[in-house]
């Protein structure tokens, strides 16, 4: 019965029956893929949502206990209103943006699972903080005592509130990994079905190709002797080789020429890569022996760097050793006053000494005066030695740029040789492979001067191919002989 249905009825059938099959593993494979989809989303929008709640949650209640703690501080240091107010501000806020998490976590949560028990106790302890803190927040400013007794009050709940919210998230990771689990489950089962779905169609497959194979091989087989028969004297007799061989050397002589043309140009290329690989090699050393030269300037700007903050911190110390010397000159001032009015006081006894102490008071104010214009001077040699530090710290700066940008180009330099050390061994390639097709098309033109020598008659044959046509028509159209 297979015998008699036409090629194409053959063939159509098998690849119908393929194709349903393949249908079927698809629906199969389909509806898996929804399920581990739905629970991909539920880990998703449920459980990823859940714990941001929960680290949320956390966040903002240690914020405003953390910030209520601050404010007694603050109003016990006695800070100004505008500070305080600011503080209240930001616990105002963050008790809103609380109060919001906990509504939209509330509503994202399933009735009737764990999630709702612990979301429940927390309520009962948050609704019990917030009444103790509005406590705080009634008493902070008249007492903060009574604040903080509160505030330690608050604390536990704080505590017990931090604990439930920890074991939230302990709950949101462990149902989070029973989600994961059960899609790696389907998953499993997906490949499954998919890999026996697909052994079942290449059985079918396999199956249809050796009936369908069995009900043309045989005549095929009949036909085909007399088919290479045929071809082998067609292939003798061919008179259209003559012209194609004809064609097929003219055509090969052409592309000797081009190739020709050809490879000379890729040996002018390649003599011109290989200059400008010697003169990027140049290149690049000229930016290492640029690159040593900046880097020695850094070391001397180091060191300059150092001896200016030497020098500024020798003329600091000198300026202290001056100020003494300016005290100790006020000093000797004072004590030449005094001596002076003890040598007036003995008379003509105390004429010699009051000569002595006139002249010390004098080399005293002189000693002063010279130790203030000294001190002007280190003053003005310590505002030049900060500006020099100054220049140099920004020398150093520009230098150290430099020296990157140096380094910068030297590295790109290096990658440039490398690049065209690459090309310079890809162009001798080419010159090689040109080579090759030159040899190659010298080759074609040979065979199809030997193929043009080998041409005979076509036209004797053609009743022998009429008959095979014949009979390779009821095959494929069906039908007796």
């Amino acid at each position: 019965m297979l015998e008699k249905l036409s090629l194409f009825k053959k063939i159509i059938g098998s690849q119908v029956t393929v194709i349903l099959f393949c249908i079927l593993i698809a629906v199969v494979a389909t509806v898996a893929i929804n399920k581990q989809i739905k629970i991909v989303k539920e880990i998703h929008t449920v459980r990823f949502q859940n714990y941001k709640f929960s680290s949320d949650l956390m966040n903002y209640l240690t914020s405003i206990h953390l910030s209520t703690s601050s404010l007694i501080n603050l109003v016990d240091q006695g800070f100004d209103e505008d500070q305080l107010d600011a503080v209240v501000k930001g616990i105002n806020e963050y008790k809103s943006k609380l109060t919001e998490t906990q509504k939209e976590f509330r509503d994202n949560v399933k009735t009737g699972t764990e999630e709702e028990g612990y979301l429940t106790k927390f309520d009962t302890v948050l609704s019990q903080y917030l009444s103790v803190h509005s406590q705080i927040m009634d008493v902070i400013i008249d007492d903060t005592s009574t604040a903080t007794l509160y505030l330690m009050s608050a604390t536990k709940q704080f505590d017990s509130l931090n604990t439930t919210i920890k074991e939230l998230l302990v709950l949101e990771n462990d149902l989070s990994q029973k989600k994961y689990t059960d899609s790696l489950k389907s998953h499993k089962r997906t490949i499954f079905l998919f890999v026996f779905g697909v052994s079942i169609i290449i059985i079918i497959a396999v199956t249809l190709a050796v009936l369908v194979a069995k009900g043309i091989s045989n005549p095929i087989n009949s036909i085909m002797v007399l088919l290479s028969t045929s071809a082998s004297n067609l292939y003798q007799a061919s008179g259209e080789i003559n012209k194609v061989s004809d064609h097929t050397s003219a055509t090969s002589n052409r592309q000797v020429s081009s190739i020709s043309s050809t490879t000379k140009e890729v040996e002018d290329i390649k003599a011109i890569s290989q200059t400008n690989l010697v003169k990027m090699q140049e290149a690049t050393d000229s930016s290492r022996h640029i690159s040593g030269k900046v880097q020695d300037g850094y070391r001397c700007m180091t060191l300059m760097q150092k001896s200016m903050t030497n020098i500024k911190e020798s003329t600091e110390k000198m300026e202290t050793i001056i100020k003494t010397i300016n005290d100790i000159a006020t000093q000797t001032n004072l004590l030449s006053l005094n001596a002076a009015v003890e040598a007036s006081r003995a008379g003509d006894a105390g004429k010699g000494f009051a000569v002595v102490a006139k002249e010390v008071r004098s080399l005293a104010e002189k000693s002063s005066e010279a130790a203030k214009e000294t001190s002007e001077l280190i003053a003005n040699s310590i505002l030049m030695t900060e500006e020099g530090v100054s220049i140099v710290d920004n020398t150093s700066s520009v230098l150290t740029n430099i020296m990157e940008g140096v380094q910068s180009i030297s590295e790109i330099m290096d990658s440039a040789s490398t690049l065209n050390n690459s090309q310079n061994q890809a162009i001798v390639q080419i010159g090689q492979n040109m080579h090759a097709l030159f040899d190659s098309a010298n080759d074609i033109n040979a065979v199809s001067t030997e193929l043009s020598a080998t041409s005979v008659q076509f036209k004797a044959q053609a009743v022998n191919v009429k008959d095979i046509v014949d009979n390779l028509s009821v095959i494929v159209n069906g039908g007796d002989k």
